[in-house]
């Protein structure tokens, strides 16, 4: 038990010299025979009643004052959150074809055929069949990363996501936010912006533009404050990337402390020269590369970020202070009308 106010548990020590004045004062009271004296009981409990009523009116008061506090522990779960920023390469290579392995394309949601009908920057694609293999289904890159991006997004309950476009420059579609929904709307039109040219390393030199990798950086510092900072990044990686730009940005990608995947899309992605600037950044940074060439590979590798960075549960302990000087002041009033009620018992006519 805590006090909120201690300096009125003083004021019961007033009761000492009120006690010793109670037990020291002379009594005269006057009989007609000096025998009746004999059967006075100076100690009697009932002649002592008033003042104990007091007493203990006067304590409860000072103990209500001085408000006490009961501390109260409470051990609640608490989902420690992932902040994850999901930059998507819009470059008018990701309207290229990428081998359809599921019975049902993954790009095949409901309402993308109508979107894209209505985009005039996105002329239909018609299915592309592969030499030698006239019953494999191809697709467009763009639309399997949007519809792995809504499986990955649906699965993320706790965490914050935010959105990053690019292709020659960086375009913030939606920033950190716990509202899903609302990503998932932003995502869901993903595949109709289809750019040209891509830059991962802008503002450089060659290219003033803000890139995709120093957006996700500068966004996570102006927004994020968990511990766990996510980058993923959706690309077919074909752009290099300067050498000394390659230093600041993985400088300040460990600084920020960023965990960098890379969903790497192309059948020759891991031996093609064209990426092989962004497959030694992500090493520098300590990331993952995830080399997809197909839709299957597509979502696995977003079931492989999401099984690695799963949102962990801890048990804090929160304590309460509760208060029950009411349960005092209520003793107080009550004794204090018990010594109403006796004084008014015991009192003489005049």
């Amino acid at each position: 038990m805590s006090f909120l106010y201690p300096l009125w548990l003083v004021l019961i020590g007033a009761l000492v010299p009120l006690f010793w004045f109670e037990e020291h004062r002379r009594q005269a009271v006057g009989f007609s025979q000096l025998s009746v004296q004999k059967t006075l009981d100076t100690h009697s409990l009932i002649a002592r009643l008033p003042m104990i009523a007091l007493w203990l009116f006067w304590i409860g008061l000072c103990l209500a004052m001085s408000r006490p506090q009961l501390e109260q522990a409470i051990e609640k779960p608490v989902i420690q959150t992932r902040d994850f920023v999901i930059v998507t390469d819009i470059s008018d290579s990701m309207n290229w074809g990428i081998v359809d392995q599921s019975e049902k394309s993954l790009s095949a949601a409901p309402g993308n055929n109508k979107a894209n009908a209505k985009s005039p920057s996105v002329s239909p694609v018609p299915p592309i069949l592969l030499s030698g293999r006239p019953n494999t289904k191809v697709t467009r890159r763009i639309e399997v990363a949007e519809k792995s991006t809504a499986a990955f997004i649906e699965r993320r309950k706790a965490d914050r996501i935010g959105l990053i476009l690019f292709d020659h420059k960086a375009y913030y579609s939606w920033p950190l936010t716990t509202d899903l929904k609302v990503i998932t709307l932003k995502n869901s039109g993903l595949s109709r912006y289809i750019g040209q040219g891509t830059n991962f390393d802008g503002p450089s030199a060659a290219n003033p533009l803000l890139g995709p990798l120093q957006a996700a950086v500068d966004h996570f510092k102006e927004m994020s404050t968990a511990r766990a900072k996510v980058l993923i990044l959706v690309t077919d990686g074909e752009e290099k990337i300067a050498p000394e730009r390659s230093k600041e940005l993985s400088s300040q990608i460990k600084q920020a402390g960023i965990k960098m995947y890379v969903l790497g899309i192309g059948a020759d992605w891991s031996s093609n020269t064209l990426t092989e600037d962004l497959r030694r950044f992500t090493d520098d940074v300590g990331g993952l590369v995830i080399p997809v060439s197909n839709s299957q590979e597509m979502s696995a590798g977003f079931d492989q970020i999401d099984r690695l960075e799963t949102s962990g549960v801890q048990i804090e302990t929160v304590v309460n202070n509760v208060e029950i000087y009411h349960w005092f002041l209520l003793s107080a009033t009550l004794c204090g009308l018990t010594y109403l009620f006796i004084s008014a018992l015991t009192a003489e006519d005049a």
